[in-house]
């Protein structure tokens, strides 16, 4: 062997050197190409927003990004009951709506659209109309010659709220026809009535003047206080004094439901009657207070219904002076007065019932009770 002899370099594989510059390259192209991945640009409600790469719509929604806002939960005439408690504001691309799991990409033109209102539950009620009370003919007396019939109504109203939605007249009420009217204009006689007795200190003192003149009146007693003071309202009867009903409590019958009417004339008349010994036959409604439901519960009761003419108003208290000449200047043949012996101080009252009386029968009235009133009915 030669001593120059060179052993010759091994050959490089162009495969692998193929590949050396491949993996540069690529990774060259990489660095340069995460930073755009690594975000996205887009536009919601006209505002540019850039997003994490891989967004989704319900990104935007949750993240509060959206002009647009929940619904409310409204009764039903619109108004909120719970702010935002409604369908979820939606988004929406190129007019279609996004569900939450949709995927958002570079350059989307985005718009939010408002929740819509969630609506309360709506029931029906049925509500009966009371039976309108038609007056006809003129005067103190009342007799209810038709009952009448109630009508019947359907409302919609929201199941929370209970307001009105809509109204159904299922059935028009009929009216009940009540007649007035007065004894003869030729006959000059008067009713002194009393309201809201027995009263102690009071009723005694009125008893004493009507036994003086020899007059007979007309006293309408509440239940409660009949039963409070028995010896009083017995000393009412014993004298000769019709004896009127004026309900159990003195409440306004008008706006009275069934049960509380019942009660307030069932009862009135059984508190008086124990007390007194005597059936009212008449009943007076505090106030003058009734409805046609009144009226019928008062017919079923057999009592007659009674208003008045001359009213002084002595529950205002007036002086005694200006009360007398009140009823005086009042007063024509057929007249029922009403007076108190209840309810408060009537000591006015009380001082201005001579002057009353005297002044009458001057002028040539007599005085008689209810009933003698009823028989000169014209």
């Amino acid at each position: 062997m030669s001593p120059h002899h060179i052993t010759p370099a091994p050959r490089r594989d162009p495969s692998r050197r193929g590949a050396a510059v491949a993996f540069v390259v690529a990774t060259t192209l990489m660095m340069a190409v995460v930073p755009a991945l690594s975000a996205l640009d887009v536009t919601i409600d006209g505002r540019k927003t850039r997003l994490p790469a891989g967004a989704t719509a319900d990104s935007v929604m949750s993240e509060g990004i959206m002009v647009a806002t929940a619904g409310d939960f409204v009764d039903v005439t619109g108004e909120p009951l719970i702010k935002g408690a409604g369908d979820p504001a939606e988004l929406l691309r190129d007019g279609t709506r996004l569900r939450a799991q949709d995927r958002l990409f570079e350059g989307d033109e985005l718009t939010s659209q408002n929740g819509a209102d969630i609506v309360e539950d709506t029931s029906v009620l049925t509500t009966t109309i009371p039976a309108p009370v038609q007056y006809e003919g003129e005067g103190p007396l009342e007799e209810v010659e038709t009952t009448g019939t109630p009508g019947v109504e359907k409302r919609v109203v929201g199941a929370i709220s209970r307001k009105t939605l809509s109204t159904r007249i299922v059935r028009q009420p009929s009216p009940m026809v009540v007649r007035r009217s007065s004894p003869r204009r030729t006959d000059k006689v008067v009713a002194l009535t009393f309201d809201d007795g027995p009263w102690p200190g009071q009723t005694e003192l009125i008893l004493e003047i009507l036994e003086k003149e020899d007059i007979k009146a007309t006293f309408f007693m509440i239940g409660m206080w009949a039963k409070k003071y028995p010896a009083i309202a017995r000393k009412v009867a014993e004298a000769g004094h019709q004896i009127g009903n004026h309900s159990y409590s003195h409440r306004n019958l008008a706006a009275a439901r069934n049960g509380t009417l019942e009660r307030e004339i069932s009862f009135g008349q059984k508190a008086v009657r124990r007390a007194t010994g005597v059936n009212p036959t008449w009943f007076r409604a505090p106030g003058g207070n009734m409805s046609s439901t009144a009226a019928k519960e008062v017919r079923a009761a057999g009592l007659r219904i009674v208003t008045w003419s001359v009213d002084p108003q002595d529950w205002r208290k007036p002086k005694p002076g200006p009360l007398a000449r009140k009823v005086i200047r009042e007063v024509e043949p057929g007249s029922v007065i009403l007076l108190h012996d209840g309810g408060g101080d009537r000591s006015a009252t009380i001082r201005a019932l001579p002057w009353i009386i005297h002044n009458l029968q001057r002028e040539g009235y007599d005085f008689v009770t209810l009933d003698e009133l009823r028989k000169k009915q014209k």
